[in-house]
């Protein structure tokens, strides 16, 4: 929990030195699009922001397919348990019957 503080604290730091240290503005082109002169802490914010919004989509995806496995393990211990099926369940020999 503190370490997470410690880094978030780190890069607001961080980020503040940059702006600081870069008050000059540039000018964006993307294929035949062209910006206006934007301070350059604007753009570092924006895709530092972007790559936080795209790290959350894709760990929330891969929480819901580790959270959808262990719905379905639960429910198949459930069926498991709720059968009176004995073949089923795999009994493992005792120390004793060796």
């Amino acid at each position: 929990m503190y370490l997470k503080l410690v880094v978030v604290l780190l890069m607001a730091l961080l980020l503040i030195v940059l702006a600081v240290q870069n008050p000059n503005s540039a000018q964006l082109y993307f294929l035949k699009w062209e910006s206006e002169p934007v301070p350059m802490i604007v753009i570092i914010i924006v895709s530092f922001l972007a790559g936080v919004i795209l790290m959350v989509i894709f760990n929330l995806i891969r929480y819901a397919r580790f959270w959808r496995s262990i719905r379905d393990l639960d429910n198949k211990i459930h069926e498991l348990k709720k059968s009176d099926d004995s073949d089923k369940i795999l009994m493992l020999p005792h120390d004793d019957d060796f």
